[in-house]
């Protein structure tokens, strides 16, 4: 029995600092500067107006550059043949509940892309309080946008920072929150919900997909979620 113990403590220790080693990491990407306004494509063309809410998917967290976060892959895709004006109100850490606090635009956009509901999940937010959020924030943005593509909660118990013992937790808790999440977006006709815990069909889960910090996508975990967001556009 004390031997037992001895290598659960053992454990215990070499997590924790194996974990805090890579939030630590981290949270230095958090303070990378990313694109928050641009333009894209020919001015020429039909004019496009993307916004981008959400927690650090969202703002491109871990990717090597704008061009390879999911933000950024969708602007250039819809600038093929469009002229897109592109703003973006991501930040990291931001809760469901936060975007209840995010102005809204002051001209109607095209696209609403909203990644959000990850940190919820993380940080084992309130179910009930999310299920009294997640209506609150779709009814303030619906007449905001013609489209609305909802994206989350983001598959924590992927990730290598995240001890094992408390993976199968997230993977039922965030269960919980796309059934929320799901179940609010089908009373919009404007709205649509993909779920990353189960992706849309043909929609194939990456190998080797976080950044240096083992919790944010890298630019292949990027690559994953466009996929998913392009099943939507």
């Amino acid at each position: 029995m004390i031997i037992f113990l001895c290598l659960v403590l053992i454990y215990i220790v070499l997590q924790s600092l194996y974990s805090g080693y890579y939030l630590m990491r981290g949270g230095k990407l958090t303070k990378t500067t990313y694109t928050k306004s641009a333009e894209f494509g020919h001015k020429d063309k039909q004019k496009f107006r993307l916004l981008i809410l959400g927690d650090s998917v969202a703002a491109g967290v871990g990717a090597s550059s704008f061009e390879t976060s999911v933000s950024g892959r969708v602007a250039l895709d819809l600038a093929k043949d469009r002229h897109v004006i592109f703003q973006s109100n991501a930040k990291t850490g931001l809760r469901m509940a936060d975007l209840l606090n995010v102005k809204a635009p002051d001209e109607k956009q095209d696209l609403i892309l909203m990644i959000i509901s990850s940190n919820d999940l993380f940080h084992f937010g309130s179910i009930s309080k999310f299920k009294d959020d997640v209506p609150k924030v779709f009814e303030k943005y619906a007449p905001h946008a013609a489209h609305i593509i909802v994206v989350g909660p983001g598959r924590v118990f992927d990730s290598g920072a995240i001890p094992f013992i408390i993976k199968p937790i997230y993977k039922v808790q965030g269960a919980k929150y796309a059934v929320i999440l799901s179940a609010n977006s089908a009373k919009f006709s404007n709205f649509s919900y993909i779920n990353p815990l189960d992706p849309p069909k043909g929609i194939e889960e990456v190998r080797d997909w976080s950044s240096v910090d083992k919790f944010h996508p890298g630019d292949n975990g990027y690559e994953f979620w466009f996929n998913m967001v392009k099943t939507a556009l």
